[in-house]
């Protein structure tokens, strides 16, 4: 699954999935720091609709370092999640 490209559709089953993923996600965001956490919180916002220029606003930086974020933490979640993110 790739999370960066997970979107809601309205279904029962996107309900239980978005659940499990944020689970994962509030997991993963106690046992990072630095740029893979950046990552997450990047993938969480984009997963609330907000793109990658946006949050690059919000953070104060550029686009291309909110690429590198979630770079980091997707390589990290397939790394201690593969059953669930691979």
């Amino acid at each position: 699954m790739h999370l960066v490209f997970l979107q809601a559709s309205g279904t029962a089953d996107d309900a239980v999935l978005a659940g499990e993923l944020t689970k994962l996600l509030d997991e993963a965001k106690r046992t990072h720091k630095g740029a893979v956490l950046k990552g997450i919180e990047a993938i969480e916002l984009q997963l609330k609709g907000n793109s990658g220029a946006e949050i690059a606003r919000m953070y104060g930086v550029k686009n291309n370092n909110v690429t590198s974020w979630i770079s980091k933490a997707r390589a990290a979640l397939v790394r201690e999640y593969p059953g669930y993110c691979g």
